[in-house]
Order: C-alpha cells, then structure tokens, then sequence
C-alpha cells in the first residue's frame, strides 16, 4: 500500500489482500534494474527482448509493435490506456478482447508513460535530428500509421502541431489507411473463408473500413461471399440441393432447410449449381458462348445479363457457378461481374494456425486444444468451418444466442449503462451493440425502458426530493421506502430506483449515521471494506461495473462512487467514473435548482455566472 493510500485509509483498516511473494520479489527486481538505467519496466523489457535476454511475447511481429502497445497502454496501473481499445486493437491488428488481454498483462505492469506535456511558454521548432520529430516519422509510416490524437497523445504535442508536421516531412502520407494489412493478408488466407464481418471483427476495424481496404488493395477479394449462417444449416441445405430422385422446389427446400429463398438463390449455386441443370435444364450452346462473352466483357451486372440472355434474376446465379465456377460473383445483382477467379494463393492457412500464430496466449478467441468432434461425413473444411465459427462467436453479436443473453445484463443494469459502456464491458464494437439492441427485441426494450425512465418535469423531481430527503425520526434508515415513493408517485418501483439515482443520490446513504464508520453522513464505503473496494477498483486493471462491485460491498452505487472519488483526489489523480458516466454526483442540476429556484428553463444556461456558488453548494454530493 502507498504511503497516499495510507493517508487515507484508517488506521485500524485491513490490508488488501498480499500479492505472491515471488512474482511481487521479480517485478520489484525489475523495477529497481530500470531506475537504476534511467528507463521504466517497460523500456527496460523492451531493451531485453531486442537483446535476446526475454522472448517476444505471442501475438506481436516485433520489437517496435510490442513497444507500441506499451506506449497506448499508457503510466503503469492505469485504468485504461490513453486511447478507446478499439484504437488499440487496431494499431496492434488484433481483436478487442486479445487486446484487452494483452493490456492486463503486459501494460499494467510495464505500460510507458508518454513524455511531459510542453510548457506553456513557446517552445522552439521542431526540425532534423530531434527525437521528437523522428519518432512523429516512425509512428506515422507505420502499417497502419499512428496517426491524429493519438499521435499527439505519445508525443505530448498539440494536434494543431502535429498535423503541420506531417504535412511538410511525409506530404505524402495516406492519412486514411486504417486496416492492418499484414493481418489482413493472413487472414484472407484462412481456409474456409472468414466473412468481411468476422475479419472486421479480429482486426478491430468497422465493417466500411475493412471493404474500402479490400477494394483499394485486394479488389478481387472484396466480392467473395461468405455466409453467415451457421454450418449445420449449410450443410443440410447442400443435402437437400442433391437429393437423388425428383427434384426439389426451391420452396421445398425453404420450407425444409428454414433458408429464405433469395438466401438459397445467392447461397446455393456455390454449394452444388448442378441443381439447375436437374431443375431447370442446361443453357443451349448459343446461350453458354453469349454467358461466357458477357462474363469476359467485366462491364455488365448480372440483372442486365439475366435481361440480355432472358433469363429470370433467380437462375443466373446457378447458371454462371455451373458453367464457369471460378468467377467471383457480387452479392449485389447491379453490381458488375469483374473478377473470373482469385489469384492462386501462395499458402493456405486453417483459422486454428492463425490464432496460435497472430493471438496471445490467453485469447478468448484462440481455439482450445480438444479436438473437435467429427460427425458423421464430415469433411476436414467443414471442420475447420465449424472450429472458426465457434471461436468467433463469442465476438459477434447475432451469431449465438448466449451472446445475446450475455448483453440482456448489461442492458438491464439499473442507472442503465451507455451503449459505449456495455460495448467495452462485454469487448465487441459500439456498431455490434447497436445492431443487436435494433434487431433483438428483447435487448432494445429492456435498455431502452432504463433510459426512458430517466426522463421527469421538474415539478415531479420536486417532489421526488421531498419525498427522498426525508430521515426517519429513529434513524438508520429513510422514511419512505423505494416502494412508498413509487406509489406515491404512482410509478413502478424500478424506475423509482433509477430516478432516485439522478435526482437525489443522497437517499442512498443520508441514513446512515457517521458513527458507522462511512464518513459523515454515510456517504463513502464504510472503513472496514474500503481495502476490498481498492483491492478490485483501484489495482486491478479494467474492473467490471460498479454496480457488481456495490453490490457485493452491500453498499449503494453513490457510496462506491464517492469514495472512489476521493481516493483519486487523495492522490491527486483525475477518476473516471469507469461504467457509470450518468451518475449524478457527475450533475450539477440539484444544486442548480437550490440556487436559483425560482429560474425556469435549461439550468445548463446559468452554470458558468454560478461556477462558485455551485462548486460550494455541491460539496456534499461528492
């Protein structure tokens, strides 16, 4: 425990739990070795790894990749690194959770902290030779380049600087290539083929950035068509399409497979085209040269080829995967046919090789080591489908429906979370939360009825004050219970709870007698369980909501909150309300509205003529 920790904790408060001996002697070693070098723990690991002495850690190409990590991981025990992890994953090629993965380990411990800000006075130029300028050089030509506030975050530079920089040494620079290449490649390797979703996905890039990427560097890629849908139900509609003896209607096979039929009409003909042929008959030898001769020109979509040969838009499809069955086809029929074939690969990679080469030990997404179970006639790449959906599927949204109970949490935590916070806390992307709260109406309704709840006139947050601030004559607990406001305000009473919350925190503890141990008036976690809170919250990296954790303390949100919050001022560090930025100790309105009640309107408008008064008045929230 630090000596600022000591400070402010009591005296006759337990310790937080000891860390192992061993690994607490090596790391305080190592510490010693770097402030005898002038050099952090990270810079002096740095330094072991090029010289031998330390192997590089799994998942990263090399020396300076690794290095960069560290620098986005930001000062040893940060909370967070200086940038969203998904900026992280991205510069690092990785997906969320590996990266948060690499985070816990490597940067809590041996994060490097960015240089000094500048002084305020006018600092001088930055020209050849200086250190500063060529490690802007380096970052930026990297693949991808570091580049924006980011840039300016490592560098302690203001963006304002940064950007003249670049412009007059790299004039050059493509400042919008986003997608880490190299991964890229490895990727597009994979056999069976990953979808655009699921490479987004592991490289921590949006859908959008990922397909101008393909369509810039490997255009003949960008139109390859990976299906979604689970193996199994591929696997029964390719039985269904050879079935021997009278043919199916498609209908039929609808009906027997659940697949709709334009989904059979954009999926089949990769499975087995000869359908057609059993179904509708072969194309007549005039028709084969004039389909060959519009496939060759790269200029027509296939709805105007379908219109030049008179044929349905439904059957072109099966007809081009039959007579000519490398030519990649557009999943969009006004898309133009450009690329007959994929060039032939140089090797082929299972996914299982590329998570054991690419990801950390550690990985969620790394497949475990048990072989999958084969079923009967499957075939090796049925396998290797089935191991690389099942490994993604804790990433993506909509691909199991575990996942989607894992989000129902989140979204029915009460004060309700942001779509950013239950993004970071289950490690997928903002867009995945935000499709699967559009799609799933479960998830929608249950986040949404939090956020709603939030809203009341002001007359009714009046009245839920008077109502919330009243003590019982004995003491220990508050007049009304959650439930006798609810009734009385004639709402239920989980969104009485949340309404509470935001409008009058201090319902929560004002109960609670200072002789308890919990700070005057009961607003801070009592002393005995303060080192349990520091203990999750304060050492180690990337807690869970604070809800868990007031829960399992047995204390309210606004205690956990407050306390953390003069914890951090105690040590003269900046608290992030991690996982709960609504809280109301994080307003200003109850104080707004004691200063000027008789004011109508936004109280936003007459915070900056009272920013004294109110810094004052609000004291006693936080």
């Amino acid at each position: 425990m630090t000596g600022a920790e000591r400070a402010w904790l009591s005296s006759t408060a337990p310790a937080p739990p000891a860390a192992p001996a061993a690994p607490a002697a090596r790391r305080a070693d190592a510490q010693a070795a770097a402030d005898r070098e002038g050099l952090c723990a990270g810079e002096r690991l740095c330094r072991d790894i090029e010289s031998g002495r330390v192997p590089l850690p799994q998942g990263f190409d090399d020396v300076s990749h690794f290095r960069l990590l560290l620098r986005l991981a930001g000062p040893p025990k940060s909370q967070e690194p200086i940038v969203p992890i998904g900026t992280v994953g991205r510069l690092m090629g990785l997906d969320r959770a590996s990266t948060r993965v690499l985070l816990v380990e490597y940067g809590w411990e041996y994060g490097i902290a960015p240089g000094p800000w500048p002084s305020r006075a006018k600092s001088p130029g930055v020209g050849p030779g200086d250190p500063v300028l060529e490690d802007l050089l380096a970052l930026a030509q990297r693949a991808p380049p570091v580049l924006g506030i980011t840039l300016a975050r490592l560098l302690r530079l203001p963006l304002a600087r940064v950007n003249p920089l670049l412009k007059a040494h790299l004039p050059d620079l493509a400042t919008d290539e986003h997608v880490c290449l190299s991964r890229l490649r490895q990727l597009m390797a994979v056999v069976p083929r990953l979808s655009i979703d699921q490479m987004a996905i592991m490289l921590s890039v949006s859908w959008r950035q990922l397909s101008l990427a393909l369509q810039k560097h490997m255009p003949e890629h960008r139109d390859v068509l990976v299906s979604p849908r689970p193996q199994a139900q591929m696997d029964a509609l390719r039985e269904m399409l050879m079935v021997s003896g009278p043919t199916l209607a498609r209908y039929q096979i609808s009906k027997a497979t659940g697949v709709s039929l334009p989904a059979i009409d954009m999926l089949g003909p990769g499975l087995h085209a000869e359908y057609a042929i059993r179904y509708w008959g072969p194309l007549s030898p005039n028709k084969q040269t004039q389909l060959r001769e519009l496939l060759h020109s790269r200029c027509m979509s296939l709805r105007e080829m379908a219109a030049e040969l008179r044929l349905s838009v439904a059957r072109i499809r099966w007809y081009i995967k039959y007579y000519e069955p490398a030519v990649i086809l557009p999943g969009d029929y006004d898309r133009p046919v450009r690329h007959l074939s994929l060039p032939k690969a140089d090797v082929s990679i299972s996914f299982s090789d590329y998570a054991r080469r690419f990801l950390p030990v550690g990985s969620p997404v790394r497949p475990s080591d048990r072989p999958v179970p084969e079923a009967p006639g499957c075939r090796p790449a049925d396998r290797g489908a089935a191991r690389a959906e099942q490994d993604l599927r804790s990433l993506v949204l909509g691909m199991d429906g575990r996942v989607v109970d894992q989000l129902l949490g989140p979204a029915g935590l009460r004060p309700p979370l942001t779509k950013a916070e239950m993004a970071r806390s289950l490690g997928i992307t903002n867009q995945a939360v935000a499709r699967t709260l559009a799609g799933v109406e479960e998830c929608r309704r249950l986040w949404q009825d939090g956020r709603v709840v939030l809203d009341l006139p002001e007359s009714e947050v009046r009245h839920l004050r008077r109502l919330g601030g009243q003590v019982h004559p004995a003491g220990g607990r508050m007049l009304h219970t959650v439930r006798d406001i609810a009734q009385q305000l004639v709402l239920c009473p989980d969104r009485t709870y949340s309404l509470l919350h935001r409008y009058c925190p201090e319902y929560f503890f004002l109960a609670l007698p200072p002789e308890a141990g919990s700070g005057p008036g009961g607003m801070f976690v009592p002393e005995a369980k303060l080192p349990m809170l520091l203990d999750v919250a304060i050492h180690r990296p990337y807690v869970e909501p604070l809800h868990q954790l007031a829960a399992d303390l047995g204390c309210a949100l606004p205690q956990v909150v407050n306390s953390l919050v003069k914890y951090h001022r105690g040590i003269g560090q900046a608290f992030k309300l991690p996982y709960y930025a609504r809280h109301p100790c994080g307003r200003l309105f109850e104080a707004i509205q004691r200063l000027t009640p008789a004011v109508s309107g936004d109280p936003a408008k007459h915070r900056c003529g009272e920013k004294a008064k109110l810094s004052k008045e609000y004291q006693k929230y936080m």
